[in-house]
């Protein structure tokens, strides 16, 4: 069956950017890279809602510029690319979501508190905790034993960050430039598509700078 879950302009706003989406039994939760908050979607029931709204923990940092290829990704000329809250992800038991600008550092929240509608927005935001001090991604993933799998934007690097809180790279390669959107196979592939997007014509004043091929790329991690 197929279900239409229409985002109003009090929750996809002016200037929203929703981005990534983890789900979580009945609850699924975005990301508003635009305009900094997360989004809690009750799928049985079709009610939105926005939380942690411009919170620091969902706001871009000034002092966390995006450096690739050697230079700061600009959004025009000489202001430096922020980008709020984008990836996330849900640990393997439910309990906990992990979220970040995309520039980092990422936080950490119970879910339950924000499947709970009677929470406050005050006691939400005391209730988010720092969780891992992670470089500029392109992506996550999250897999049944909670290691996260994320790819560095600044040198085209996959690294694997274990529950322990150790991170290891994994491989860097050039061909993974702005890697995106891993996904975890069951098979035990990690697979990348390579989406270049800050040679986009939009960040070089008109000027479009991506390199063919364009790559879908695997890798065992077995």
């Amino acid at each position: 069956m197929l279900r239409i879950y229409p985002l109003g302009p009090e929750i996809a706003q002016a200037g929203s950017y929703i981005d990534d989406i983890r789900f979580n039994g009945m609850h699924a939760y975005l990301t508003d890279a635009g305009k900094a908050a997360l989004i809690v979607l009750d799928i049985k029931t079709g009610q939105a809602r926005r939380v942690l709204d411009n919170d620091a923990s969902t706001r871009a940092r000034t002092d966390r510029p995006l450096i690739l290829d050697g230079h700061v990704v600009e959004s025009h000329p000489r202001q430096p690319l922020l980008v709020n809250v984008d990836p996330l992800e849900v640990s393997p038991d439910g309990k906990w979501l992990y979220f970040g600008p995309l520039e980092g550092p990422w936080s950490r929240i119970p879910t339950a508190f924000l499947d709970d509608p009677n929470v406050s927005s005050t006691d939400l935001s005391a209730a988010v905790k720092p969780w891992a001090d992670l470089p500029p991604i392109g992506g996550s993933a999250m897999d049944t034993a909670g290691n996260l799998y994320f790819t560095n934007l600044k040198d085209n690097g996959v690294y694997r960050r274990d529950v322990s809180g150790k991170i290891t790279k994994l491989i860097s390669d050039s061909r993974l430039h702005w890697a995106d959107a891993p996904c975890l196979a069951l098979d035990g592939r990690l697979w990348l598509p390579v989406a270049q997007l800050d040679r986009l014509s939009m960040f070089h004043q008109g000027q479009f700078r991506s390199h063919q091929p364009f790559l879908l790329v695997s890798i065992d991690l077995r």
